[in-house]
């Protein structure tokens, strides 16, 4: 004789555990809403007949049903259960086109766990998704595997949590189409002989551990004191109360009012009102002289600050004095030194200037063209470079103005380089000059906003090439300064400069 294998369909209104209980059974077993609205209305079971005459399933009012209250559901749910006395199997329904896993199914999850209080509770639950399908039809392994990873995570935590136990790894998982629109679903209906197997191999549970769902409740009591003076005597009173302390099977507990059951006064004599008063006057006595000394020291410490104030501004006005004497002789120093400054540039002017009309000037500009154009020849310039890490500034050569060196030209290249890719080649050539420096400066809001090469040799020539880009989204802006000097004969003097 086969085994009977009891299951339990438990889960939301309306997410078809009556017509997977039909699906397992194998004929209509149980009423069918066409609409959200629950059709079951109490606790009940249906066995199967001919091949399923083995299967026993138990069906029950859906969560948050408006026909009544999920407590009263757990209250009849439970009285059936321990009537029947065996159960294999907690198979929770939950419908696959629910984004997230539902807060009322974790609570009365949590509830469920605490009325079967066993241990091993929370491995004889099965999840099954049902409305198992999509627009183009059956679910893919890969869907099924998606939705698992999505919901089985938050299942297991709250059973864990609940029943205090770790569970499986594996927990049993199926998908289901209550309704398919295309003949039988195969692929779900392997799923339910996959999980009737899983069932047949579990022991039944102990049902005669089921907690009532409702709450344990008892009697707390406890006495309050109050305590009164009047005139000679101290009257105590004792009252004692009591509350309804409310355990519940979630773990929480509630608490009812406090709730006067009896009282009791006790008036004695006051044995103590005779050092009160002493006290009181002690202590008066003590703060009148506390009060006295502490103006006294007040009154001293004043007259002491009058003191060391008369004394501070007598040496402020002395140091005052003092710095005065002292602003006077530096001002009159810096008076000297910039009028001996002034007349030592002028001098060395008219010095410069003597010497540039003279012969000697001449052979002295001659000697600093050839210095210059040498340090010109044998000056590093880099071919190529980014405006990276900061870098906006590239140089070769003399880049400053004076006698002989002259800033001859300055080109901009600027686009709105959000636009694309934009590139532009600064060139030029002097006549009778030859280029003795040359700055590359970028302007860029990001690194590696663009970069730029030198096309020939430029120190020591007359011409220039440069070519400068600027890139998509990360863009720059170039300046090229050329400073030059006029063509010299190395061993002549400047005629004409």
């Amino acid at each position: 004789m086969n085994k009977t294998i009891n299951l339990l369909l438990f889960g939301e209104t309306g997410n078809g555990k009556s017509t997977l209980g039909n699906q397992i059974l194998g004929f209509d077993a149980f009423r069918v809403s066409a609409d959200i609205k629950c059709e079951t209305k109490v606790t009940f079971g249906r066995k199967g007949v001919g091949e399923n005459a083995n299967l026993f399933v138990i069906d029950t009012p859906g969560l948050q049903d408006s026909a009544g209250t999920d407590k009263q559901h757990m209250i009849q749910l439970v009285q059936y259960i321990k009537e029947h006395k065996e159960l294999n199997a907690i198979l929770v329904v939950f419908n696959y086109q629910q984004v997230r896993f539902p807060y009322n199914i974790q609570t009365m999850l949590k509830l469920f766990c605490n009325i079967f209080p066993m241990k091993e509770v929370g491995n004889h639950i099965a999840l099954i998704f049902t409305n198992s399908f999509t627009r183009r039809g059956q679910l893919t392994p890969e869907l099924k595997h998606s939705k698992i990873e999505k919901v089985l995570p938050e299942f297991k935590r709250v059973i864990e949590e609940a029943s205090g136990t770790k569970i499986n790894n594996n927990i049993t998982t199926g998908f289901v189409d209550i309704d398919p629109e295309e003949g039988i679903d195969d692929n779900g209906k392997m799923d339910l002989e996959r999980i009737i197997t899983w069932a047949s191999f579990l022991p039944n549970l102990n049902v005669d551990s089921i907690k009532e769902p409702e709450p344990d409740v008892r009697i707390e009591t406890q006495d309050f004191s109050e305590m009164r003076i009047d005139g000679e005597y101290i009257i105590k009173t004792i009252i004692k109360k009591e509350r309804e302390v409310y355990c519940h099977l979630d773990g929480s507990i509630t608490y009812g009012e406090w709730k006067e059951k009896d009282r009791k006064e006790e008036k004695v004599t006051n044995p103590e009102i005779e050092k009160i008063k002493k006290l009181n006057l002690d202590h008066e006595q003590m703060m009148q002289k506390i009060q006295e000394d502490n103006e006294r020291k007040i009154k001293e410490l004043n007259e002491q600050n009058q003191k060391l104030q008369e004394k501070a501004h007598e040496q402020f006005l002395k140091i005052a004095a003092s710095n005065k004497k002292n602003d006077d002789k530096i001002e009159k120093l810096i008076t000297i030194l910039t009028q001996n400054k002034n007349k030592r540039n002028n001098d060395d002017d008219d010095s410069d200037d003597d010497d540039l009309d003279g012969s000697k000037g001449k052979k002295k500009l001659a000697k600093k063209y050839l210095e210059y154009k040498n340090t010109a020849l044998n000056s590093h310039e880099d071919r190529s470079g980014e405006c990276s890490s900061g870098k906006n500034e590239f140089s070769a050569g003399i880049i400053e103005e004076n006698k002989l060196v002259k800033l001859e030209k300055e080109e901009i290249f600027s686009k709105e380089w959000r636009n694309g890719f934009q590139e532009n080649t600064f060139e030029g050539e002097f006549k009778d000059k030859i280029i003795v420096g040359w700055k590359l400066i970028s302007f860029h809001e990001n690194d590696n906003g663009g970069s730029w090469q030198r096309k020939k040799d430029v120190l020591g020539t007359p011409s220039y090439k440069f070519y400068v880009s600027s890139k998509l989204w990360r863009g720059c802006s170039w300046k090229l300064r050329i400073y030059t000097m006029k063509k010299m004969d190395d061993t002549s003097s400047n005629d004409g400069y």
